[in-house]
């Protein structure tokens, strides 16, 4: 999920904690947020390194592997949609602000 991911899941745990009378920046409270975004943090640094690897990496079968990926996703709408959604931040358990 993009950093407006990130800002909208605070901005709902902040919420809640003040409704439910905690101290904004109790570690209870950040703690809440940390374990709400670490699977989406973790996801995209791995994703990330991974295009990474196979987009700098001059192999052949590397590069008719990601030609022939990049080439499905782009012929295949639904598949292509779906991944613009996951780019964009757009899938999993979205805060309130985001939906």
């Amino acid at each position: 999920m993009p950093v407006c991911g990130d800002v909208a899941a605070l901005a709902e745990v902040l919420r809640e904690a003040r409704m439910r009378g905690e101290e904004i920046g109790s570690p209870l409270v950040l703690d809440r947020y940390a374990r709400w975004r670490r699977f989406d943090t973790a996801t995209l640094a791995a994703t990330t390194d991974l295009t990474t690897r196979l987009f700098s990496n001059d192999n052949p079968v590397l590069r008719l592997a990601r030609d022939a990926g990049m080439g499905a996703i782009n012929a295949i709408s639904p598949l292509r949609r779906a991944m613009i959604r996951e780019a964009a931040g757009l899938t999993g358990d979205l805060p309130p602000l985001m939906r």
